[in-house]
């Protein structure tokens, strides 16, 4: 029962970032030929290129490909299995999100800031 509550608050709340998030990929198969629009229109990668990719890797099961195309790919992975199992399975909020998010992102950003010194060489 609390399984259901919790997948129809959850719904309700993130409906809205869902369209946008598909809007998003719609309108960059059009407009930009399935290429990061970031790249494109700034000649340089953003933090996220080559994550879809490595998560399709991962639903492979080829862990090592996908750690070399991005190994955020696998931990954002274990991060969100973590959180759903949580959330839906166990009936609690997953206590450490928003602090474990915040240090996640910090070692996101340091990474990205290293791949772009290390992709203008």
């Amino acid at each position: 029962m609390r399984l259901m509550i919790n997948l129809k608050n959850d719904f309700k709340l993130y409906i809205f970032i869902c369209t946008v998030f598909v809007l998003y990929i719609f309108l960059k198969e059009l407009f930009f030929d399935g290429m990061c629009p970031f790249l494109y229109i700034f000649g340089f990668p953003c933090a996220g290129c080559k994550i879809t990719r490595a998560f399709l890797l991962l639903l492979n099961f080829e862990f090592l490909k996908s750690l070399n195309m991005h190994p955020f790919a696998m931990i954002f992975m274990v991060y969100f299995l973590s959180f759903i199992f949580c959330r839906y399975f166990r009936g609690k909020d997953f206590k450490f999100f928003i602090p474990s998010a915040v240090v996640l992102s910090i070692f996101y950003l340091c990474f990205y800031i290293v791949r772009l010194f290390a992709w203008e060489i």
